[in-house]
Order: C-alpha cells, then structure tokens, then sequence
C-alpha cells in the first residue's frame, strides 16, 4: 500500500481522536477533521465513507488486539486467568490510554462505551456461545452482567476513584468471575 496513503489515513484517525478530545464530544464533522487535517472532503471519502467508520476502526483494531492476546495466553481454553487479563491492559498503547481516560468520565461518550460493549460482548458470544450448555438466555444475562460490569470498573479505574492498581482490581475481578460474590466476600 502507498505510504502517503497510510499516514493520510492514520493523520485522518489522529485529528479525528484529537478533536473528540478537545471538543469532549463524539459529534465531529467531516469538514472539521478535512480543516485540522489540511485535506479537502474528498480525501477524507477515499479513506472513511463516514466519522463514525473512523470510531469503528478504532473499535475493532482494539478487540482484535485483546482478542489475540488473550488467545496467546490460552484466555478462551482456560478462562480467567489473570495474567492474560493484565496483558490485555498492558497492551493498550499510550495515546489510545490517554484517550480512553479522556472519555472516560464524560456522558458525552456513553455512545462510545456502549459500541464497545456491544463488540466485547458479540465476541463473547462467537467464543463461548458453542461451549455454553444451558439457555441462551442465562448465557447472554451472563455475558451482558459480565462485560457490563468491567468496563464500569474499567471507567472508574481510568478515573481514578480507585485506591489500587490495574493488577489488584484484575484480581479482585478474576475472583468473582471465578467464584462468584459471596465467597469473595467470605474471604474478607
């Protein structure tokens, strides 16, 4: 692939994830990308038919990246495991870390968590769907408590209302995803 093609695509993404930083909202237009990029519209539709494909990208390049990492680490044949989960948090880059604590704290952006639960949560179901034995009702309640429940305690992590590290809150929820609540609790 041309490399002027590629930095113009990855400058589009760049001003893109900039701007909803700055502007504290997902609401950009295409006009204000094509302006802090210095491209014109054009160049910007032979890249990303829409703003909201630049946020999908982003979207699917951080599942896949979580994805084979916890494929690395055996996360799907031996789930729980602490270690996978940890270097799934430890392979997000800086600039994509300094943007998630961005948006964070901001219901500005509650469309955006709810897109990336939505995936997290379609990419459960491809991997363990097949290995469920029971309803797939209780199966989705679980998936849907499960996914919903980190990324609350993954914001609160990102803006700091937490005491402990990213290691000791990925203990503490492999625990309970392990052993459920009230022996947690038991141990206490």
């Amino acid at each position: 692939m041309d490399r002027r093609y590629i930095r113009t695509h990855e400058t589009i993404r760049k001003t893109y994830m900039e701007l909803i930083q700055k502007k504290e909202t997902l609401k950009v237009s295409i006009s204000e990308i094509a302006r802090e990029a210095d491209i014109d519209r054009k160049t910007f539709y032979l890249h990303y038919p829409s703003v909201e494909s630049i946020l999908d990208e982003f979207l699917e390049e951080r599942l896949q990246v979580m994805a084979s990492v916890l494929e690395e680490h055996r996360f799907f044949e031996e789930p729980f495991d602490v270690q996978a989960v940890l270097q799934v948090v430890d392979s997000t880059r800086e600039s994509d870390l300094q943007l998630l604590k961005a948006i964070s704290g901001s219901s500005s952006y509650e469309e955006l968590w709810h897109r990336f639960r939505d995936s997290m949560t379609r990419r459960a179901v491809e991997v363990y769907g097949p290995k469920f034995a029971g309803s797939f009702t209780a199966f989705q309640v679980c998936v849907d408590f499960f996914i919903s429940g980190i990324l609350y305690v993954y914001r609160k992590y990102l803006q700091e209302e937490y005491d402990g590290d990213i290691r000791e809150i990925t203990e503490i929820l492999t625990q309970m995803a392990h052993f459920g609540v009230q022996q947690i609790l038991e141990k206490q």
